[in-house]
């Protein structure tokens, strides 16, 4: 009994020493530079993506009752899920297939990871915050997720247009998607539904209309001059 007891107070200084963790800073990823990962605590890297410290932290993992940690708790885990899914380029997101398949919500040296309703909760903080929205609102099992808002590609596909002699002249969304113009543009390959939003952006700027096809890549658009 005094073991089990002395766990239930470790356990529970655990989880009250995440409301203790210093405001997380504007850019989460500040905080993973390796001089100060290796002297606090391990760092975690998967395919040239950094894991920030509060990975490393078991709490973390646990989504915290006290509203005002949850609130910190919710900020931290907003940076990592777009700065992770920025860095794989991951548009769309499946809340089984990152529960189970990604290191995302998953620490194996700490053994400790999310449930998909815990992760559910989360992508809903993601929505809240305008950088992420639900493919269907009732199901919730799959996340549109903005790690660039579609204003922004918006600003990167008319630059595009002006620089490549588009505007005033009519071109495909496959073109403007995967043309050998695009190749070395970030939006090359990029989720139709994500460029279609950008688009949408210039058309309420009067710098852009789009055309109906048969399909997504038979749709055309026209750009205005700015």
């Amino acid at each position: 009994k005094a073991k089990q007891s002395k766990a239930k107070q470790s356990k529970a200084k655990q989880t009250l020493s995440f409301g203790f963790i210093p405001s997380p800073p504007k850019r989460i990823m500040a905080a993973t530079s390796s001089s100060a990962s290796s002297a606090t605590s391990p760092t975690t890297t998967l395919d040239g993506f950094t894991f920030p410290s509060c990975y490393e932290f078991p709490p973390f993992f646990t989504l915290q009752p006290v509203a005002e940690t949850r609130m910190k708790q919710d900020a931290l885990w907003v940076e990592l899920i777009l700065a992770f899914t920025r860095h794989f380029s991951m548009c769309e997101v499946n809340v089984l297939d990152v529960a189970s398949n990604t290191a995302l919500f998953h620490n194996k040296r700490l053994e400790r990871r999310l449930t998909p309703e815990e992760i559910t909760e989360l992508f809903d903080a993601l929505v809240e915050r305008g950088v992420a929205e639900w493919v269907d609102r009732k199901s919730k099992d799959r996340l549109l997720i903005y790690w660039r808002q579609p204003s922004e590609w918006a600003t990167l596909i008319y630059q595009w247009a002006e620089a490549n002699g588009r505007v005033n002249a009519v071109t495909t969304i496959y073109d403007l998607r995967q043309g050998p113009s695009s190749q070395d543009q970030p939006f090359y390959k990029l989720d139709e539904r994500v460029i279609l939003k950008a688009l949408s952006v210039l058309e309420k700027d009067q710098r852009a209309v789009v055309f109906e096809g048969d399909k997504t890549s038979a749709k055309g658009v026209k750009f205005f001059p700015a």
